[in-house]
């Protein structure tokens, strides 16, 4: 269903850019007929009358974007392949990576797609699946172990959509996106582009390329996660800016020193944005929110409650820190057939993503971080951005992750992996992590070349401290 918005821009701006590659562009009537000759090309693979279910996965952007468009114009739900659930189809470009699957595979090679795509566009009558019915799968980011699947209705996806258009009109028509398709923040950001007849940048994959690429592509949108930003920022040539480009990001907290480093570089604005699959967006603000608090992450969305709970379930007075809860009409209620994950993050009416945090007076929202992230360093319990913030801010430190291991005499000590760059000073860093937190022993150092992050860029804590360990 939500290719329909294609089809609408098709009809009003043909010849509208909808779409930007390294190898070109795309309007968005090329975009619309080329949906439909994937649609044909597909067709034969999936059984009349099923309620299907197709697995993508596909290299190339422009062609995933098109088999998902695709895939909604026969009215079949998608999702990113996962080993915990079982599609009825499998589309792909390395089809040797599920030998041995009993489902139905569509090796989506570049000569399939070159066969498909240079046929006459055949006459597809859209389907007309019921708002309610299942139209993406999208998974949580694991971060907290097994990664769990959320169940977007067609309506869902198209309200989501809508929502992120309200949010993300106000400024630029060209955005240019470092997330994949399978995060929430990647699927509908280019949704809500397409929504308002705007333009969806893929750069080169390699932040390197992408970064010497950037004057070529001149996206005034950059939309990619917190370490993402760092990364780009330390790659681009000294001197270069873009003074009509803002930054949105997620998947992290920004600190002070990198929201000064991405508005000197992109001068429109940093916008963070603070939600998850399960809520979408749920809060946004702008960096210079940041001089206030340096834990900010903004104000909740319209429509949507952010609340601060103590340890007995009851809402806490400003400024007190406690567990994070949200709930709206855009905010999932269930996990997809997992009643007992579910019962475990979505009571009353509300999702609990496993966050602390506070509410200042003027509603403004504080993370401060994970509940199953806390350290307690003999007695002192702390959340690892105490480290992180600290250590970013250090002269020389290029990324920084902190994580908490079993002590030889019992209890824990703090870690802090640290990627150096040019100006590091060992000794200021130690002085800062010490006082970053008065009272504790100072964290063991951990130099590492990148620290591990998942999808949406979150530091991977558990394959560091599996990391440390191997090499103990």
């Amino acid at each position: 269903m939500f290719d329909r918005l294609i089809t609408f821009h098709a009809r009003l701006s043909p010849d509208a850019v909808a779409f930007v590659i390294p190898d070109g562009q795309v309007g968005y009537a090329a975009f619309d007929a080329d949906i439909d000759r994937i649609a044909a090309a597909l067709a034969p693979a999936i059984t009349p009358g099923t309620n299907a279910l197709a697995a993508v996965r596909i290299a190339n952007p422009y062609a995933h974007w098109l088999v998902l468009m695709a895939l909604a114009r026969l009215g079949i739900a998608s999702m990113t392949p996962a080993p915990e659930r079982a599609p009825t189809l499998l589309v792909t470009d390395t089809p040797h990576l599920e030998h041995g699957q009993d489902w139905p595979v569509v090796h989506v090679s570049r000569e399939w797609l070159e066969v498909a795509l240079r046929r006459p566009r055949p006459m597809i009558v859209p389907a007309h699946p019921a708002p309610e019915a299942l139209g993406r799968v999208l998974f949580s980011s694991g971060t907290t172990g097994r990664r769990k699947a959320i169940g977007l209705s067609w309506g869902e996806l198209h309200a989501r959509a809508y929502e992120s258009a309200v949010f993300g009109a106000r400024v630029g028509t060209r955005m240019l996106l470092l997330l994949g398709v399978d995060t929430s923040m990647g699927l509908m950001s280019c949704l809500y582009r397409w929504t308002i007849g705007n333009t969806v940048v893929y750069g080169p994959p390699d932040l390197a390329a992408l970064g010497a690429a950037l004057p070529t592509l001149k996206p005034d949108i950059l939309v990619m996660a917190t370490g993402q930003l760092a990364a780009l920022l330390d790659l681009l040539p000294e001197g270069f800016t873009m003074p009509n480009t803002e930054v949105f990001v997620a998947g992290g907290l920004v600190s002070r020193a990198l929201a000064k480093r991405s508005l000197a570089r992109f001068g429109r604005g940093l916008t963070i944005i603070y939600g998850s699959t399960e809520a979408s967006g749920a809060t946004t603000g702008r960096a210079e929110m940041l001089d206030a608090a340096p834990d900010a992450v903004g104000w909740a969305y319209p429509g949507r409650e952010v609340e601060i709970i103590d340890a007995d379930g009851r809402p806490t007075p400003p400024g007190m820190q406690g567990e994070i809860r949200i709930r709206g009409a855009q905010v999932a209620t269930s996990y997809l057939d997992d009643p007992n994950a579910s019962a475990k993050v979505f009571r009353d009416g509300w999702f609990h993503p496993g966050d602390l945090g506070r509410l200042l007076p003027d509603g403004l929202l504080c993370v401060a971080g994970r509940i199953d992230e806390v350290m307690n360093l003999g007695g002192v319990k702390i959340l690892p951005a105490r480290f992180e913030v600290a250590a970013l801010a250090s002269p020389g430190v290029r990324d920084a992750a902190a994580f908490a291991m079993a002590a030889p005499g019992g209890g824990q000590r703090a870690h802090v992996a640290i990627v150096r760059g040019d100006g590091f000073v060992e000794s200021a860093l130690v002085q800062a992590l010490l006082d970053a937190v008065p009272g504790v022993t100072a964290p063991i150092l951990v130099w590492v070349h990148a620290i591990p992050r998942n999808a949406m860029a979150k530091p991977d804590r558990a394959g560091l401290i599996a990391a440390v360990a191997a090499t103990a």
